[in-house]
């Protein structure tokens, strides 16, 4: 065998050693939550729509206390700044910090209402709430949503006590179970699986739906 052809199978080796180790990357690899329960990798969604990611923590307005539960937005922040996405993303100037000012005392708990008149800007001029206790109905009122272009906010319930908001922002395949919806999360301010908290057998308890 010459010079020549050695030279060729060797980079073709290489090339095979790399794809197989790029298999391993942890880009590419299945997540696991703090329970050590695979979220899976978020599928390529049929709908997505173009939602900005706030986190509650970290941020400049993090440590600003919210009326009138007289808790910061790190700590139970998370209806606010999930809220502060879907209305950024229909256009409205304003974060976290912005529509905690805006709200006054009806930041915390946040009233969904007040949310449109002190904080909508003539863009955002409705709110639906509903209480899902079922994760099917869920599913069903979020790809409803999403087919409209209208983020789906869900809260659930923790199973040891306590609340948390995220934005349901897209959805995969026929957007009927957990595995299909992508979700905006202010806690850190990262895009997951809807998995991440099924998993972790949180459960439903409200819907929020905001539109122009």
């Amino acid at each position: 065998m010459n010079k020549k052809l050695l030279a060729i199978v060797a980079a073709s080796l290489a090339l095979t050693t790399q794809v197989a180790m790029a298999s391993t990357n942890n880009d590419l690899a299945p997540q696991v939550n703090q329970a050590g329960i695979q979220m899976g990798v978020v599928a390529p969604e049929a709908v997505s729509l173009a939602v900005p990611l706030y986190s509650q923590s970290g941020q400049t307005w993090s440590s600003t206390t919210m009326q009138s539960c007289g808790d910061t937005i790190s700590a139970s922040g998370c209806t606010l700044t999930s809220t502060a996405m879907v209305f950024k993303y229909y256009g409205v100037s304003i974060d976290p910090g912005t529509l905690n000012s805006k709200m006054g005392s009806s930041a915390c708990p946040l009233v969904y209402g007040d949310a449109v008149t002190k904080a909508g800007a003539g863009i955002v001029n409705h709110v639906t709430t509903s209480s899902p206790t079922a994760w099917s109905t869920v599913y069903s009122a979020a790809k409803a949503a999403l087919d409209l272009g209208r983020p789906y906010i869900v809260g659930m319930n923790k199973p040891a006590g306590g609340t948390h908001f995220v934005v349901i922002s897209g959805y995969a395949n026929s957007g009927t179970a957990a595995a299909d919806f992508t979700i905006k999360d202010p806690a850190g301010g990262v895009t997951r699986a809807l998995t991440y908290y099924t998993g972790l057998s949180y459960t439903p308890y409200r819907g929020v739906v905001y539109y122009q």
